[in-house]
Protein backbone atom coordinates (compact mmCIF):
# COMPACT_ATOMS: atom_id res chain seq x y z
CA UNK A 1 0.00 0.00 0.00
CA UNK A 2 1.39 3.41 -0.83
CA UNK A 3 2.09 5.85 1.92
CA UNK A 4 1.01 9.45 1.87
CA UNK A 5 -2.32 10.97 1.04
CA UNK A 6 -5.26 9.94 -1.12
CA UNK A 7 -7.63 12.58 -2.46
CA UNK A 8 -11.19 11.28 -2.50
CA UNK A 9 -13.94 12.25 -4.94
CA UNK A 10 -14.99 15.13 -2.67
CA UNK A 11 -11.45 16.58 -2.82
CA UNK A 12 -10.67 15.57 0.77
CA UNK A 13 -7.08 14.47 1.45
CA UNK A 14 -6.94 11.36 3.61
CA UNK A 15 -4.33 8.78 4.55
CA UNK A 16 -4.17 5.94 2.04
CA UNK A 17 -6.45 2.98 2.73
CA UNK A 18 -5.48 -0.51 1.55
CA UNK A 19 -7.66 -2.14 -1.06
CA UNK A 20 -8.45 -5.00 1.32
CA UNK A 21 -9.54 -2.60 4.09
CA UNK A 22 -11.74 -0.72 1.63
CA UNK A 23 -13.28 -4.00 0.47
CA UNK A 24 -13.96 -4.94 4.12
CA UNK A 25 -15.77 -1.63 4.69
CA UNK A 26 -17.83 -2.16 1.54
CA UNK A 27 -18.63 -5.71 2.66
CA UNK A 28 -19.79 -4.41 6.04
CA UNK A 29 -21.92 -1.71 4.41
CA UNK A 30 -23.51 -4.23 2.05
CA UNK A 31 -24.12 -6.64 4.94
CA UNK A 32 -25.89 -3.86 6.81
CA UNK A 33 -28.18 -3.35 3.84
CA UNK A 34 -29.40 -6.94 3.84
CA UNK A 35 -32.90 -7.71 2.65
CA UNK A 36 -34.74 -9.30 5.57
CA UNK A 37 -37.57 -11.83 5.71
CA UNK A 38 -39.98 -9.04 6.71
CA UNK A 39 -38.86 -6.99 3.68
CA UNK A 40 -39.76 -9.98 1.52
CA UNK A 41 -43.06 -10.61 3.29
CA UNK A 42 -44.19 -7.03 2.72
CA UNK A 43 -42.33 -6.34 -0.53
CA UNK A 44 -42.47 -7.58 -4.06
CA UNK A 45 -41.77 -11.14 -5.18
CA UNK A 46 -38.38 -10.22 -6.64
CA UNK A 47 -36.91 -9.39 -3.24
CA UNK A 48 -36.33 -13.06 -2.39
CA UNK A 49 -34.22 -13.47 -5.54
CA UNK A 50 -32.33 -10.25 -4.85
CA UNK A 51 -31.68 -11.39 -1.28
CA UNK A 52 -30.10 -14.64 -2.49
CA UNK A 53 -28.17 -12.73 -5.18
CA UNK A 54 -26.71 -10.37 -2.57
CA UNK A 55 -25.94 -13.21 -0.15
CA UNK A 56 -23.99 -14.94 -2.90
CA UNK A 57 -22.06 -11.75 -3.62
CA UNK A 58 -21.29 -11.22 0.08
CA UNK A 59 -19.96 -14.78 0.39
CA UNK A 60 -17.83 -14.43 -2.74
CA UNK A 61 -16.39 -11.09 -1.60
CA UNK A 62 -15.64 -12.43 1.87
CA UNK A 63 -13.81 -15.43 0.40
CA UNK A 64 -11.90 -13.19 -2.00
CA UNK A 65 -10.68 -10.86 0.76
CA UNK A 66 -9.74 -13.75 3.05
CA UNK A 67 -7.92 -15.82 0.43
CA UNK A 68 -6.28 -13.08 -1.67
CA UNK A 69 -5.45 -10.25 0.75
CA UNK A 70 -1.76 -10.18 -0.22
CA UNK A 71 -2.52 -10.15 -3.95
CA UNK A 72 -5.22 -7.53 -3.50
CA UNK A 73 -2.97 -5.16 -1.58
CA UNK A 74 -0.01 -5.63 -3.91
CA UNK A 75 -1.94 -4.19 -6.88
CA UNK A 76 -1.01 -0.63 -7.99
CA UNK A 77 -2.93 2.23 -6.36
CA UNK A 78 -4.03 5.68 -7.43
CA UNK A 79 -3.39 8.75 -5.27
CA UNK A 80 -6.58 10.46 -6.44
CA UNK A 81 -10.10 9.07 -6.79
CA UNK A 82 -10.79 8.48 -10.45
CA UNK A 83 -14.07 8.85 -12.31
CA UNK A 84 -15.23 5.57 -13.84
CA UNK A 85 -18.04 5.07 -16.36
CA UNK A 86 -21.14 3.29 -15.08
CA UNK A 87 -20.27 0.29 -17.26
CA UNK A 88 -17.23 -0.40 -15.03
CA UNK A 89 -19.09 -0.29 -11.70
CA UNK A 90 -22.70 -1.13 -12.57
CA UNK A 91 -24.35 -3.95 -10.61
CA UNK A 92 -26.81 -5.38 -13.12
CA UNK A 93 -29.26 -7.99 -11.81
CA UNK A 94 -28.02 -10.35 -14.51
CA UNK A 95 -24.53 -10.49 -12.95
CA UNK A 96 -23.34 -13.81 -11.55
CA UNK A 97 -22.61 -13.16 -7.84
CA UNK A 98 -20.02 -15.95 -7.74
CA UNK A 99 -17.74 -13.99 -10.08
CA UNK A 100 -15.33 -11.84 -8.05
CA UNK A 101 -15.71 -8.67 -10.12
CA UNK A 102 -19.49 -9.02 -10.08
CA UNK A 103 -19.54 -9.66 -6.32
CA UNK A 104 -17.57 -6.46 -5.75
CA UNK A 105 -19.95 -4.48 -7.99
CA UNK A 106 -23.02 -5.92 -6.25
CA UNK A 107 -21.64 -5.25 -2.76
CA UNK A 108 -20.46 -1.77 -3.74
CA UNK A 109 -23.96 -0.91 -4.96
CA UNK A 110 -25.59 -2.27 -1.78
CA UNK A 111 -23.07 -0.46 0.45
CA UNK A 112 -23.57 2.87 -1.31
CA UNK A 113 -27.32 2.50 -0.76
CA UNK A 114 -26.71 1.98 2.96
CA UNK A 115 -24.44 5.01 3.46
CA UNK A 116 -25.96 8.42 4.20
CA UNK A 117 -25.93 10.96 1.40
CA UNK A 118 -23.50 13.89 1.57
CA UNK A 119 -26.47 16.23 2.14
CA UNK A 120 -27.57 14.15 5.16
CA UNK A 121 -24.05 14.38 6.56
CA UNK A 122 -23.95 18.16 6.03
CA UNK A 123 -27.25 18.58 7.92
CA UNK A 124 -26.18 16.44 10.90
CA UNK A 125 -22.40 15.94 10.93
CA UNK A 126 -22.35 14.72 14.55
CA UNK A 127 -24.58 11.78 13.63
CA UNK A 128 -22.22 10.60 10.92
CA UNK A 129 -18.74 10.63 12.44
CA UNK A 130 -16.52 8.23 10.57
CA UNK A 131 -18.47 8.53 7.34
CA UNK A 132 -15.33 9.84 5.63
CA UNK A 133 -13.90 6.31 5.79
CA UNK A 134 -17.04 4.92 4.15
CA UNK A 135 -16.83 7.51 1.36
CA UNK A 136 -13.13 6.83 0.92
CA UNK A 137 -13.80 3.07 0.76
CA UNK A 138 -16.32 3.63 -2.05
CA UNK A 139 -13.71 5.62 -3.99
CA UNK A 140 -10.87 3.16 -3.30
CA UNK A 141 -12.97 0.13 -4.28
CA UNK A 142 -14.18 1.94 -7.40
CA UNK A 143 -10.55 2.59 -8.31
CA UNK A 144 -9.68 -1.04 -7.53
CA UNK A 145 -12.35 -2.31 -9.92
CA UNK A 146 -11.53 0.24 -12.59
CA UNK A 147 -7.77 -0.18 -12.45
CA UNK A 148 -7.76 -3.96 -12.10
CA UNK A 149 -10.89 -5.07 -13.93
CA UNK A 150 -8.97 -7.36 -16.31
CA UNK A 151 -7.34 -9.21 -13.40
CA UNK A 152 -10.65 -9.38 -11.53
CA UNK A 153 -12.47 -10.78 -14.58
CA UNK A 154 -9.93 -13.60 -14.76
CA UNK A 155 -10.76 -14.69 -11.24
CA UNK A 156 -13.68 -16.98 -10.58
CA UNK A 157 -14.92 -18.88 -7.59
CA UNK A 158 -14.12 -22.24 -9.21
CA UNK A 159 -10.51 -21.64 -10.25
CA UNK A 160 -9.25 -19.09 -7.74
CA UNK A 161 -11.21 -19.36 -4.54
CA UNK A 162 -12.03 -23.07 -4.71
CA UNK A 163 -15.48 -24.63 -4.85
CA UNK A 164 -18.00 -23.55 -2.26
CA UNK A 165 -19.14 -26.32 0.12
Amino acid sequence: MPSGKYTDSRGVDMDHMSFSRALEIIHAGASGNEITASDIAFGDEGLENEREWRKGALATLSDFIENHRGEIDSRPYSNVAMQWPDSVLEADRELDPTSVINAIRICLDAAVQSFPSPSDVERAPDLFRGIDLDYQAVDVVSDFVGLHQDWLRELSVENSLGPRP
